[in-house]
């Protein structure tokens, strides 16, 4: 978010952005987290050769 304040957008369109840019990561996560819970994780990973 400094970076966007930097680039001169003010608060709430850095936040926005901000957020828009944590979603892939918050999604991957998920996922692997719920691949965890149901025992899948090596597969999730491709760790299973």
């Amino acid at each position: 978010m400094t970076m966007v304040l930097l680039l001169g957008q003010r608060r709430p369109e850095a936040a926005r952005f901000s957020l828009l840019l944590s979603i892939p990561n918050t999604a991957a996560a998920g996922f692997l987290g719920v691949m965890d819970l149901v025992g899948m994780q090596d597969a999730a990973l491709r760790l299973d050769r």
